[in-house]
């Protein structure tokens, strides 16, 4: 599969932000960091400096790497030319959820406490939803109905597997942005959880 600047450079700039807010919020960021939340939003485990600040970026950098790799050693490698606009998508739609979840961590560092509870669903959701929308309109090999390469087609494929895995992603995706909005005071009753 041939790379282009056009699907790398978001993810470089993803991943270059990511390294260079580490670097200048080193200096200021307190030796305990908030790493991870339980369901209701309430911290339950802090980190130090290096895992707070560079865990994710780390993270991310090694799944771009993991991603960019995959279709050089995928038996089926021969598809992703295919379904290359797709997976560039994927790849950038999972960049873009560890960034989101990093701003996360920097908003808490800098003393803005964002309702993790209403916030993540939101942003775990909205990768569902993109992936069932690349799933609703690609075949069974990521081939495409269309001439042009890398495009999926835009009927639905039907009831077999990658039809039935498209609206399984999707109802995944708007179950937890439900989630997210039910878990603000007020619009769905108590809290879930």
């Amino acid at each position: 599969m041939k790379l282009s600047w056009r699907t790398e450079l978001p993810q470089w700039l993803i991943l270059g932000g990511m390294f260079l807010l580490a670097a200048s919020s080193w200096s200021r960021t307190p030796d305990r960091v908030p790493v991870h939340w339980g369901l209701q939003g309430q911290v339950d485990r802090y980190g130090g400096r290096f895992e707070g600040l560079l865990g994710i970026p780390l993270l991310a950098l090694g799944i771009y790497a993991a991603m960019l790799l995959l279709p050089r050693v995928d038996p089926g490698r021969a598809n992703y030319e295919r379904f290359a606009g797709a997976y560039a998508t994927t790849r950038i739609a999972v960049l873009t959820l560890m960034a989101a979840i990093y701003g996360i961590i920097h908003l808490w560092v800098r003393g803005i406490q964002v309702d993790v509870a209403a916030a993540v669903p939101f942003l775990v959701g909205a990768p569902f939803l993109v992936f069932g929308n690349i799933l609703g309109r690609c075949g069974p090999t990521g081939s495409s109905a269309s001439a042009r390469p890398g495009r999926c087609r835009a009927s639905s494929p039907g009831p077999g597997p990658i039809g039935r895995a498209a609206g399984s992603s999707s109802r995944w995706g708007w179950r937890s942005w439900r989630w997210g909005w039910c878990a603000r005071p007020g619009p769905c009753g108590p809290r879930p959880g």
